[in-house]
């Protein structure tokens, strides 16, 4: 009963690839054999959708096979369609009845899981990848080289060419070389490399924005039709808008028939959700930063670029590779789909095998969040971080918040079962000597953990059909009480609080406790006065933490490692040569050396005032949040002031989209300008003719100095 909660109903072992031909309404499922063959099996599709009544399809006037569910309230019918045709002309006649008698109904009176794949997958309790391990996949990793520069991408401009095509095979390396082949002869060659190599997995660095959007560009001048689907199916692009924390990505969508595309640019920002660390989401940073040691890549270096790409995907991969062993998504979903929605398809799949009826999605409303404080700032060493073990999810087990409307319970069975099953994992590794083994089980249950605090998120998130937002307001308010009670706790046992996040402290332990045993035994003084179900874990030891404010802090770890919390400290729209200022003078100041942040400024000063510093250095990277349209609607319609990125992509080349990085620096020759006017691309520097606004910066550094100054302070 377990596994079929966690892993879906069908045991069907091997599956590498999965996708619907809606032309056909019929289902193909590729499972890999042991001998690296893949075998075909095509399967009638049969699309559903849930309804409020028993009238609906006369009243809309449509058929459809009608199955009653259990249960008194929400979307009590389940309507089956024996075409995926015949769900489209449904859907159509719905939402036009829908339209039409709005009033008469108090929400919209059907729901669709959407995504004919997806359908099935749930109907069938069908999932990716069970039997095998990551490194049975065959992985096809692709860099491209254009004659101009990546952010000047156009496939429209006849002036730009493909300079190389880089497909990396497993171990094998192929260069399509543009000056040895015409662009037909390279898309070609590259369609006939991906039938011939059959890869479960398509993966580059920006490679729906970049890579395919400008293959596919030129292929359609080129009149080749790129056939990279399984079956010889020829790809299609659309637009896609992808949730990312408190932004979104827009960009062009290719689907490849079977196959999942997997977009290490995505896969980095993802990642670095959580971290915040980040100061780029270029390929060789991002390598560099996993990697904790310098890119020795060359730009241009399209084998490099490969190989790193390949890296990041390793490293980043397998927490999604076992979300889609778990989920009725493949893994290209599995990576671009909300957390809140992959917690719903989990419910969804179980209630349609139950043959239940599925609550109406849940109106949002606002909330408070979690408890934060700061107690103490400036320097002060040692420091520890105590948290709370799965603050979260522990309250709601502990006092039974589940959601009202979840009559099978299977929001609290699977919630126990992760948690039960990555204790034992994590008793397992502490055991385990075998370091493939180890990865593999710390993977799995690095990704248990990510559901598991999804849980959480899920109860308050809108929209989604087991929502409960009384219940999340209660955990949030146990939380808060929570912590509060460790932080009285630990104050009670003579340690200093520096700052409260939500669920964990950072602390200055008590003189007697300041050793490694001492950590241990205060951590375990702090457990015996906590409430029965709450478990205090050691997080983190640190020599010392720079403290500034809210969510802004800075810790040194042993070893010399020194980590930056917070915008206040370290903003990514910085310029890298501020936020390179700003991270060596704390590191300055963290080891106790803070008279020589002086020394540091005059030498920067001296090189920028020398024309020393490189102009990536002075530019500006910022995301585009809003299109361009709005962002000009938004000038003219309300007080919104002007922005330097939105201005500069106005200008640009080529048409920006929401989620873009747009990269620019300040020209002219006079400290007080307005950036949104004087602003250039990047890429428009002329090294011949160079038109950097040295005053402007000379200006920035030393507000800059000025602020780290404060930082300072000591205890």
């Amino acid at each position: 009963m377990i596994d079929t909660l966690l892993f879906g109903a069908d045991t069907t072992q091997r599956i590498v690839g999965l996708d619907c031909d809606s032309s056909a309404s019929k289902v193909h499922c590729y499972t890999r054999l042991n001998d690296q063959a893949v075998r075909e099996q095509v399967s009638g599709c049969q699309p559903f959708l849930y309804l409020h009544s028993a009238e609906l399809p006369q009243e809309a006037g449509f058929q459809c096979d009608l199955v009653e569910l259990a249960g008194d309230d929400g979307f009590r019918f389940l309507a089956r369609f024996t075409s995926c045709a015949e769900y489209t002309a449904a859907v159509k006649s719905l939402a036009a009845h829908y339209r039409l008698h709005k009033n008469s109904f108090a929400q919209q009176p059907y729901y669709e899981v959407k995504e004919f794949t997806h359908q099935h997958m749930t109907a069938c309790g069908t999932t990716h990848y069970l039997g095998l391990e990551l490194d049975d996949l065959r992985v096809l990793h692709l860099a491209l080289q254009l004659s101009v520069p990546a952010e000047l991408a156009d496939p429209a401009d006849k002036e730009q060419r493909i300079a190389a095509l880089g497909l990396l095979m497993g171990e094998e390396l192929l260069v399509l070389s543009g000056a040895q082949l015409s662009e037909k002869e390279l898309l070609e060659r590259f369609v006939q490399a991906v039938q011939a190599f059959d890869p479960d997995i398509i993966c580059g660095h920006s490679l729906f924005k970049f890579i395919l959007s400008f293959l596919a560009g030129r292929a359609a001048r080129q009149r080749v039709k790129l056939k990279l689907g399984r079956g010889g199916r020829a790809a299609e692009t659309e637009r896609y808008t992808m949730p990312l924390a408190e932004r979104r990505l827009e960009f062009p969508r290719m689907r490849v028939f079977a196959r999942s595309l997997v977009d290490t640019w995505i896969l980095a920002q993802g990642y670095d959700i959580f971290k915040r660390e980040m100061d780029s989401y270029e390929l060789s940073y991002v390598a560099q930063y996993l990697r904790g040691s310098r890119s020795q890549a060359e730009a241009g270096d399209l084998e490099a670029a490969l190989t790193e790409t390949a890296e990041v995907f390793r490293t980043l991969i397998p927490h999604y590779f076992y979300l889609a062993q778990m989920l009725p998504y493949s893994l290209e979903d599995c990576i671009i789909k909300g957390n809140a929605t992959k917690i719903n398809s989990l419910l969804l799949r179980e209630y349609y095998r139950a043959r239940a009826a599925v609550p109406y999605p849940a109106e949002g409303r606002m909330f408070p969040g979690g408890y934060t404080d700061v107690r103490a700032t400036g320097v002060i060493r040692p420091v520890i971080n105590v948290d709370v073990a799965s603050l979260y999810p522990s309250l709601i087990l502990q006092h039974r918040l589940f959601p009202s409307t979840d009559r099978l319970g299977v929001f609290e069975t699977v919630l126990r079962a992760l948690l039960e099953r990555r204790f034992k994992i994590k008793q397992q590794l502490k055991e385990l000597k075998d370091a493939r083994e180890f990865a593999r089980l710390d993977a799995l249950q690095g990704t248990f953990k990510t559901v598991i605090n999804s849980f959480y998120g899920y109860l308050g998130t809108s929209r989604m059909n087991f929502a409960d937002l009384d219940a999340a307001a209660k955990v949030t308010e146990l939380g808060q009480q929570t912590v509060k009670h460790m932080a009285s706790v630990v104050e009670e046992l003579g340690a200093r609080i520096v700052e409260i996040d939500t669920d964990g402290i950072y602390l200055q332990p008590p003189e007697n406790c300041r050793s490694e045993e001492g950590y241990a035994e205060f951590v375990a003084l702090v457990n015996q006065r906590m409430p029965g179900g709450v478990s205090v874990e050691l997080e983190g030891v640190y020599e010392a933490m720079l403290s500034y404010k809210v969510k802004n802090y800075a810790l040194l770890a042993p070893g010399g490692k020194v980590i930056i919390k917070g915008s206040g400290l370290k903003s990514r729209g910085l310029e890298p040569f501020l936020r390179r200022f700003i991270e060596e003078s704390i590191r300055l100041i963290l080891t106790g050396r803070a008279a020589e942040v002086e020394r540091l400024y005059a030498s920067t000063l001296k090189q920028l005032t020398e024309g020393a510093v490189p102009v990536r250095d002075l530019a500006k990277t910022e995301i585009l949040v809003d299109s361009l349209s709005s962002y000009q609607k938004k000038l003219a319609t309300t007080r919104r002031n002007p922005q330097a990125q939105y201005e500069v992509a106005l200008k640009a080349a080529r048409r920006c989209q929401p989620g873009d990085p747009v990269s620019y620096y300040i020209t002219g020759n006079s400290a007080k300008v307005k950036a949104y006017e004087t602003a250039r691309l990047l890429s428009e520097f002329q090294p011949e003719n160079p038109d950097v606004n040295i005053p402007y910066y000379q200006k920035r550094l030393a507000e800059t100095y000025q602020r780290v100054r404060g930082f300072a302070g000591t205890d």
